[in-house]
C-alpha cells in the first residue's frame, strides 16, 4: 500500500497527510505537488414571502415531464432517518424539542453532533484533513475505498469510495456522499468535484436546511463557481418528511447567491399531490434582497361584494421602490392603489395614493386617497416629521378600508408637518397642523398655520435652583370663520410660561417647590361674540406648586416568595388665583380625563386658552410589592383625593367661541384609586375607579384581566363604566360595557378566535368577531368573521343610528412559500389584545 496524499490514517493499513502552508501536501515529511483541495458547499435558501415574478400562466406545448419514477419514489419514501428527522415522543412538544419556528410539527430536524477538529471554525485558511480505510496510487489517480472522510474547518465530506485525479484536481465520489456545513446537509449517490474551482455535480441530490426545515430533492445538482447552483428535476418543500402536504416540482432550477434570486422553469405547485398551479417561468428570492414581481393577492367578502387586490412590487433602486395594486370590488368597480418609498441619508418617505373612478354604489362618484409620511433628521439636533392624509369623502375608509376596524372608525385625518430642534435642555418646534374631519357628528378643529414653540426644561440636579421656559405663538384659522360667514373666531395667540424649581431629594423622601408665571394674549380677527368687544384680550396668572413625598420600605413574605414592600405617601399643593377670561376664545382647550395621575398635575385642561384657578391639596398613597428574586412589581395599589380650599370658577370649556363659567363648589374631588396585579409573567390585571363621596356612587370604573396561558391560549375580560356627565367627562353619554376575547386552541392544530363587546344599557352589540384556524407544520387555513359598528349614519327619518359592517375574511398560507387571501392578522390584533 502506498502513502497517498490527502488521506489521514484511520486503520493499520492507512496513511496520514495534511495540506502544507503553501498549498502542497505534507505526508510523513514528503511533499507532493498536489494543491490542497477546498470544499465549500452550495447554499440553497427558501424563497421568503417577498415578491415572485409570475407571468400569466400559459398552457405548455407539452405537459411538464414528471420526475423519473425511481427518483420521485426515492424522494417520497425517504424515511425520517434519511432527513435527520426525529419523531416527537408522547408528551413532548415541538418547541421543547428545539423545533424553533416550525409549529405544530410531529417532529423536528436534529443536526448530528459536529465532533471533528475545527468544526466550529470557518474553513477559509484551514488545512484539509482526509481519512480512508484503503487507498492506491496509479499514476496521478488516487483510488480510495472504505469510509472516506474529508474535513476542513466547519465543512465535512464523507463517501463510501472514490478517486482523485491529481493532474485535473477532480475528485469522483460514490456511495452515500454527504456534504455538511453548519445548519445544512447535502447528500447524493455520486458526486464529482473540482477541488480547485469548487465546481461539481451530484446525482440523486438532497438538500436540507435544519433550522428552516427546507428540503430539496433533485435528479442532478450542478455547482458552477462559488455562487451558482443548478438543479434538474427538482422538488422543493418546507413540509416534514412524514407530512408532505405541498411541494414545488420544477424541470430546472437555477439559484444565484450573488444576485439573491432563483429561477425555475416549468414549475408546478402541488397540494396533497394534486397540481393546482403551473407557470412556465418563476423568478423568486432566495435571501432578503428585493426583486420586482407580483405579491400574493388578497381577497375578502364585504357588503360591497368580493374585494380582490393583486399587488405588483417594483424594486426600482436600492433606496426607493413602489407597489402598484389593481383592485376589483364587485359592486363598486375597479380602482388602483399605489405606494412609493424613498430613503436617503436625511429622511424616510412613504407616499400613498388610490383612486376609484365611477363608484357604482355612489352614483358614479370618484373616490380617492392621498397620503405622505416622512420622518428624518439632519443631525443630532434637527429633525423633521410629516403626516398628511386626505380622502375624497367621509365614508372612504368605511367603504374601502378593507377589514381594518381601526381605519373604519377613524373620525379625523391628520395633516401636519413639524420641524424640531433640540440642544441640551433647550428645544424648539415649528408646526403646521390641520385635520380633515370625516365624522359628520364632529365639529371641524382649528388649524395651526403655524405654531412656533421655544422652551427649556429644568434640569434634575439636586439642591440646585434651576429654571424652565415655554414660549409659544400660534396662528389659528378655521374653515367656518366669522369672516367667511361662519361662527368661529380666528386670530393669533401668544403664550409664555417661565418658572423656577428647587428639587430637594433624600433617600427617604423629597420636596420640590416650583413657581411659574403664565400669560396668554391674543390678536383676534374678530372679537368673541357676547363679550366686551375686545380684540386683544389677555390674562396673566401666578402658579405655585409644592410636591412632596416619603418612601417607607420593608421586607415581607407570602408563601415561599420574598417581597420588597413600599409605602409611598404623597402631598401635592397647587395654587393659582382666579383671572377673568370671558373675552378669550377657545381654540384648543378641553377637559382632561380625571384619574389618579391627574391628582398631581398642574392642569385641568389641554391647550393654553384657559388659565385654571387652583387652591387645592392632593393627598395620595401608593404601596408596591416587588419580588426579590425577579424584580417584578407583582402588585401595586394607589388611592388619593383632592381637597379644595376655594371654589373653581374656570371650569367648563365650550366647543364654540367663548367660555361658560359655572362655579364648582364641591369641597373635594372623587376618590381616585387604581390597582395593578401581576402574579406571574402570564397573568396581568388592572382596575381604576372614581368614587363620588357626596353622592356615594361610582363616577367611572374599569377592570381588566389578561391571561396568556400555556400552549397558545389567550383570555381577556374587561368591564368599563362611565356615568353620563358632560361637566366631568368628555364621554357625555356614559359607558357600561363588557369586553371579552379569547384565542383558544381546541386541538393540536386547531384554534378558535372570538371577541364580544356589548353595551349593557343599550342592549347592543358593538363588535362580534369569530374565527377558526387550522395550521400544521407546512400550511394554514384561517376563516374570520367580524360584525362591528364603524360609525353613525342618519336613517331615512333623519335619526342618528349606529351602522354596523360585516366582513368575512379567508386566508390560505403555505408556510415557506407565501399566503393567499385576506391578511387576517391585522384584524385579530385590533380585536384581541395580546394576539400574536
Amino acid at each position: 500500500m502506498l502513502p497517498i496524499a490527502g488521506l489521514a490514517q484511520t486503520a493499520a493499513s492507512g496513511w496520514s497527510c495534511q495540506a502544507g502552508p503553501n498549498g502542497t501536501w505534507l505526508c510523513g515529511g514528503a511533499a507532493t505537488t498536489t494543491p490542497a483541495p477546498t470544499t465549500s458547499a452550495p447554499t440553497i435558501a427558501a424563497p421568503p414571502n417577498t415578491p415572485a415574478v409570475i407571468p400569466a400562466p400559459a398552457a405548455p406545448a407539452t405537459a411538464p415531464k414528471p420526475l423519473p419514477t425511481a427518483i420521485a419514489a426515492a424522494s417520497r419514501n425517504a424515511g425520517a432517518d434519511d432527513w435527520d428527522y426525529v419523531q416527537l415522543q408522547p408528551g413532548e412538544t415541538a418547541s421543547a424539542a428545539c423545533c424553533g419556528p416550525r409549529q405544530h410539527c410531529n417532529g423536528y430536524y436534529r443536526e448530528p453532533a459536529r465532533d471533528w477538529q475545527d468544526s466550529d471554525v470557518k474553513p477559509t485558511g484551514l488545512p484539509m484533513r482526509a481519512n480512508a480505510a484503503e487507498s492506491e496510487l496509479q499514476g496521478n489517480i488516487v483510488k480510495m475505498d472504505g469510509a472516506i472522510v474529508v474535513t476542513q474547518g466547519s465543512t465535512k465530506l464523507t463517501a463510501a469510495g472514490g478517486e482523485l485525479d491529481r493532474s485535473t484536481h477532480v475528485a469522483k465520489l460514490r456511495g452515500d456522499v454527504v456534504l455538511r456545513q453548519p445548519g445544512i446537509r447535502m447528500t447524493g449517490s455520486e458526486a464529482e468535484l473540482n477541488t480547485q474551482t469548487n465546481d461539481g455535480t451530484m446525482l440523486d441530490a438532497r438538500f436540507l436546511d435544519y433550522k428552516q426545515g427546507i428540503r430539496v430533492s433533485a435528479q442532478k445538482l450542478k455547482r458552477d463557481g462559488e455562487n451558482v447552483v443548478e438543479l434538474e428535476r427538482a422538488r422543493y418543500t418546507t413540509c416534514p418528511p412524514d407530512q408532505e402536504d405541498w411541494r414545488l416540482d420544477a424541470r430546472r432550477v437555477r439559484l444565484d447567491r450573488e444576485s439573491g434570486r432563483g429561477v425555475s422553469q416549468h414549475t408546478v405547485l402541488r397540494v396533497a399531490d394534486v397540481p393546482v398551479f403551473y407557470t412556465p417561468y418563476l423568478d423568486f428570492p432566495i435571501d432578503d434582497r428585493r426583486k420586482s414581481g407580483f405579491l400574493f393577492p388578497t381577497i375578502s367578502s364585504t357588503s360591497s361584494g368580493i374585494d380582490l387586490s393583486v399587488p405588483y412590487y417594483l424594486n426600482l433602486a436600492p433606496n426607493y421602490d413602489a407597489t402598484i395594486a389593481p383592485r376589483s370590488i364587485t359592486d363598486r368597480g375597479t380602482m388602483l392603489e399605489v405606494e412609493g418609498r424613498y430613503l436617503n441619508r436625511y429622511s424616510n418617505w412613504v407616499i400613498t395614493g388610490a383612486e376609484l373612478r365611477d363608484d357604482r354604489k355612489e352614483d358614479g362618484e370618484d373616490r380617492w386617497l392621498g397620503a405622505v409620511k416622512e420622518i428624518g433628521s439632519f443631525n443630532q439636533n434637527w429633525s423633521t416629521a410629516i403626516d398628511y392624509t386626505k380622502v375624497s369623502d367621509d365614508d372612504y375608509f368605511r367603504d374601502l378600508g378593507l377589514a381594518s376596524l381601526k381605519l373604519r372608525r377613524t373620525t379625523s385625518l391628520t395633516q401636519e408637518a413639524d420641524l424640531f430642534y433640540r440642544y441640551s435642555d433647550w428645544y424648539s418646534q415649528v408646526q403646521v397642523q390641520q385635520f380633515q374631519t370625516i365624522d359628520p357628528f364632529i365639529t371641524d378643529s382649528y388649524r395651526k398655520l403655524p405654531q412656533l414653540t421655544f422652551g427649556r426644561n429644568a434640569g434634575a440636579d439636586n439642591f440646585t435652583l434651576d429654571y424652565s421656559v415655554l414660549a409659544e405663538a400660534t396662528r389659528f384659522d378655521h374653515r367656518d370663520s366669522i369672516d367667511d360667514g361662519g361662527t368661529f373666531v380666528t386670530g393669533d395667540r401668544y403664550y409664555v410660561e417661565p418658572g423656577i424649581v428647587f428639587p430637594m431629594r433624600w433617600p427617604a423622601g423629597y420636596i420640590q417647590p416650583e413657581v411659574r408665571l403664565r400669560h396668554v394674549s391674543y390678536q383676534l380677527d374678530q372679537a368673541v361674540p357676547g363679550g366686551t368687544g375686545d380684540e386683544s384680550p389677555a390674562a396673566s396668572q401666578f402658579q405655585g406648586i409644592v410636591d412632596s413625598g416619603l418612601y417607607f420600605e420593608r421586607e415581607t413574605e407570602f408563601g415561599d416568595t420574598g417581597y420588597h414592600q413600599t409605602l409611598e405617601p404623597r402631598l401635592y399643593y397647587l395654587y393659582s388665583p382666579y383671572e377673568g377670561q370671558g373675552d378669550q376664545p377657545n381654540f384648543d382647550s378641553s377637559p382632561l380625563t380625571f384619574n389618579y395621575q391627574q391628582l398631581f398635575q398642574p392642569r385641568r385642561f389641554t391647550g393654553h386658552d384657559r388659565l385654571e384657578d387652583f387652591d387645592q391639596l392632593s393627598v395620595g398613597m401608593t404601596s408596591r410589592f416587588i419580588e426579590n428574586d425577579t424584580g417584578r412589581e407583582s402588585f401595586s395599589a394607589s388611592l388619593g383625593q383632592i381637597f379644595y380650599f376655594s371654589d373653581r370658577q374656570i371650569t367648563t370649556v365650550t366647543t364654540s367661541a367663548g367660555s361658560s363659567q359655572t362655579v364648582q363648589t364641591q369641597p373635594n374631588s372623587a376618590i381616585a384609586g387604581q390597582l395593578a396585579w401581576e402574579p406571574s409573567a402570564s397573568i396581568w390585571s388592572a382596575a381604576n375607579v372614581l368614587w363620588d363621596t357626596d353622592e356615594s356612587r361610582i363616577d367611572q370604573g374599569n377592570a381588566y384581566i389578561h391571561y396568556d396561558a400555556a400552549h397558545g391560549a389567550l383570555y381577556n375580560l374587561g368591564y368599563r363604566y362611565s356615568r353620563a356627565d358632560p361637566l366631568r367627562s368628555t364621554l357625555s353619554e356614559g359607558l357600561n360595557q363588557i369586553d371579552a376575547s379569547t384565542v383558544l386552541p381546541i386541538a393540536e392544530r386547531w384554534r378558535l378566535f372570538a371577541r364580544f363587546n356589548y353595551e349593557l344599557d343599550d342592549h347592543a352589540s358593538l363588535e362580534n368577531t369569530a374565527g377558526i384556524e387550522y395550521g400544521d407544520c407546512c400550511w394554514l387555513l384561517r376563516l374570520v368573521y367580524q360584525k362591528a359598528i364603524d360609525g353613525e349614519r342618519f336613517d331615512s327619518l333623519g335619526v342618528v343610528q349606529a351602522k354596523q359592517e360585516e366582513v368575512i375574511m379567508l386566508e390560505f398560507q403555505l408556510k415557506g412559500l407565501g399566503s393567499m387571501g385576506q391578511k387576517t392578522d391585522q384584524t385579530l390584533k385590533e380585536s384581541i389584545w395580546g394576539y400574536r
